[in-house]
């Protein structure tokens, strides 16, 4: 199993109507790609205040949201739940993208590090993507 250490990432920035969006996607090594083990794609969405005009997050509410998505992601993906494969940060909102084995195994394993911390400004969803199509479209938004 990959974990985060084991990848290289990209990064590249993209301008919305809300303003500019950083994104940063994962390269699996030697371009494989794990599709038909991870057929869910995971998306949360975490909502910040951001400071200034650029949407940003603020350094308290970056610390908050890279220690519990750091400890989410270390443990899904040490248990083969889940991988991560973009996060894209901007327009006071950061939205993690995730591919899953199971949403009921990628469920527990949120309550679970989420549970730790008073709530927090999450929205989750998540979609049958077999095929990886959200990723693909991503590496190709950036000619990879």
């Amino acid at each position: 199993m990959n974990t985060m250490q084991d990848n290289e990432w990209f990064a590249g920035a993209q301008d919305s109507d809300a303003g500019k969006i950083i994104c940063r996607g994962r390269l699996f090594p030697g371009g494989q790609r794990e599709f038909a083990g991870f057929p869910m794609r995971v998306e949360i969405q975490w909502q910040y205040s951001g400071k200034g005009t650029d949407g940003m997050p603020d350094d308290k509410e970056a610390e908050l949201t890279d220690q519990v998505m750091n400890a989410l992601t270390d443990r899904c993906e040490r248990k083969g739940i889940a991988l991560l494969t973009a996060v894209h940060t901007g327009a006071r909102l950061a939205w993690y993208v995730y591919y899953c084995r199971s949403v009921d195994d990628m469920s527990a394993c949120i309550d679970d590090i989420f549970g730790a911390y008073p709530p927090l400004p999450v929205r989750i969803g998540a979609v049958q993507d077999t095929g990886w199509s959200d990723y693909k479209k991503l590496l190709s938004t950036f000619s990879l």
